[in-house]
């Protein structure tokens, strides 16, 4: 019997879809692990916009933007306490999207994620954002989120739902307060968070 991912993508592609843009995330790994071999293009929008903002922000004008992918599977059942991640489904993905100017790969946004603990990531796991800028010279920069000294939750699931949420929850007095019309983290202030000490 095919799961509720797979409904899912039975029933876009049999309204003719040929696309769609998501945020990969545990909400609905189900669906992604519907997608992965549906042949339905499946695009990351947040990091796809990130690559081309970049790609402003430098001048550069893209010839193409590409998304390479690789989803893991989990090799054993998983007990998140808030969903369940069975053997064989979707339990890591590591992407990348890319700005071109010709042949040349300008700009890259990339992400690793895995959820529970019956996964082996392609990529080992850096716990934080990496940057890096390739030119003379070399430039690399980790950024880790850690939690506080009393902070007692295994594996930092809220830490991370939190380190998510924060980014849109502080952008919205920047949003309420923009002009009418649609706008982009480019045209908004820099967003940045208070501190509840």
């Amino acid at each position: 019997m095919p799961h509720g991912g797979q409904i899912l993508v039975d029933a876009l592609k049999a309204q003719g879809t040929t696309r769609v843009f998501c945020v990969p995330g545990e909400s609905y790994l189900a669906a992604l692990d519907g997608l992965y071999l549906s042949g339905i293009d499946t695009v990351v929008a947040r990091q796809e916009g990130g690559a081309a903002m970049m790609a402003d922000a430098i001048g550069a004008t893209l010839d193409r933007i590409t998304f390479d992918v690789t989803f893991t599977e989990a090799t054993d059942d998983s007990d998140l306490g808030f969903m369940q991640i069975p053997k064989g489904t979707v339990a890591g993905v590591h992407g990348y999207h890319r700005g071109w100017v010709g042949d040349h790969n300008i700009v890259s946004v990339g992400f690793n994620w895995i959820m529970g603990n019956h996964v082996t990531p392609p990529k080992p796991l850096e716990h934080g954002h990496v940057i890096q800028v390739f030119g003379l010279p070399n430039m690399r920069t980790v950024l880790h989120c850690l939690p506080p000294k009393d902070w007692t939750e295994p594996g930092f699931m809220g830490l991370g739902m939190i380190y998510t949420a924060m980014p849109v929850t502080n952008a919205v007095p920047a949003v309420v307060a923009a002009p009418p019309g649609i706008v982009t983290l480019a045209d908004l202030p820099p967003i940045t968070g208070r501190s509840a000490v």
